[in-house]
């Protein structure tokens, strides 16, 4: 190929670049017009239904090469910068900046959102309450070490509700300023990760002291600032912080994956393919727990998950946290909960929101 027809190609991609610049453009102006639409009927301007479908509908059409993740990250940035000539959002999360569930919270809204980290679920909560923030982002539950369950307790006091789930691929690396195990002295990490290392750990580092640090970004703070530290946290977090990868890949389990909620304090339009999410507690009688779950077996709802947590200040008191398939609109499921508060105390629907 001679350097003419380099020429040639490059004049072609020129060509398509302009025309992907002025098509992109044009889709966004189109935004003024839902955004109008949108404040009139007081309609939430993030509505991870519609995002979702957008990027499901184009996966189907791509006939590559380009790779599905990448799809997704293009239109993602598209999707988020159209959402802010409507209204940027301003989005908090469990920091400090790039924990996973910072990572989550941009994989989710893209970069064109104002985002600030909180340092706590309680403060997270409370804030978006207030309307200090539109929404926010923070864990749930991990394939290895289960549930959050301080999320699940404070859903059960506040009005905010579940818009959207969040299912991010969890992987670890240990991190050190020089990279070199022999001047490691001490492991660092969030409780959680700790846990989900703990056969690499008790496998290469049985005799090093470990210590629990409020999240991975403050291990890798902290491993930043002493070099006898080795954090465990994100590769990214180890660049966000310049730290050097010990190991990769640390986690036991492989197939190691956490879920992300986000909160608002609308609720989501109406989408297929939806998830509901619940808590309820039962009256103390023989069988009640049993006819409450069968409300959902007679309806022919599918049940996902179910998790019990005691009630703070009620001894020996339990309440149940429910994930299930459909949404709450939904004919079958709508029955289902309606046969289920005879045998309750206490129903509180916490969201229908797009399956992650």
């Amino acid at each position: 190929m001679s350097s003419e027809d380099l020429e040639a190609i490059r004049r072609q991609v020129d060509t398509l670049d302009e025309d992907i610049l002025d098509r992109i453009n044009r889709r966004l102006k189109l935004m003024g017009a839902i955004a109008e639409i949108k404040n009139d009927a007081d309609i939430p301007v993030h509505d991870p239904g519609r995002e979702k479908e957008i990027i499901v509908r184009l996966s189907r059409l791509n006939k590559g090469p380009l790779p599905e993740d990448v799809l997704k990250l293009i239109f993602g940035e598209i999707i988020s910068a159209a959402r802010a000539l409507q209204k940027r959002l301003r989005v908090t999360y469990l920091g400090p900046q790039m924990t996973f569930t910072h990572m989550a919270a941009m994989s989710h809204f893209g970069s064109s959102v104002d985002m600030e980290p909180l340092s706590s679920l309680d403060d997270i909560f409370r804030e978006v309450e207030r309307g200090t923030y539109d929404q926010g982002v923070v864990p749930v539950e991990n394939t290895t070490e289960g549930i959050v369950s301080h999320t699940l307790d404070l859903f059960l006091d506040t009005p905010l509700v579940i818009r959207a789930e969040i299912l991010m691929d969890i992987t670890f690396d240990l991190l050190s300023r020089s990279g070199r195990r022999e001047d490691i002295r001490k492991i660092i990490s969030h409780p959680q990760a700790l846990a989900q290392c703990r056969g690499f750990l008790n496998r290469s580092f049985a005799g090093t002291p470990r210590s629990e640090a409020p999240s991975t970004a403050a291990a890798a703070q902290a491993a930043a600032d002493d070099p006898s530290i080795a954090a465990i946290a994100s590769r990214a977090a180890g660049i966000h912080y310049g730290l050097m990868v010990v190991e990769e890949h640390i986690q036991d389990n492989r197939i190691n994956m956490t879920r992300f909620f986000v909160l608002g304090r609308k609720e989501t339009a109406r989408v297929d393919h939806a998830k509901t999410s619940l808590i309820f507690s039962v009256r103390h009688a023989p069988g009640t727990l049993y006819n409450a779950l069968k409300s959902f077996a007679d309806r022919g709802v599918n049940l996902t998950k179910i998790e019990s947590r005691p009630i703070r200040g009620q001894p020996w008191e339990y309440f149940f946290f429910l994930d299930l398939e459909g949404h709450r609109e939904d004919d079958p499921v709508a029955r289902a909960i309606e046969d289920l508060r005879p045998h309750c105390s206490f129903v509180k629907i916490l969201g229908s929101f797009p399956r992650g």
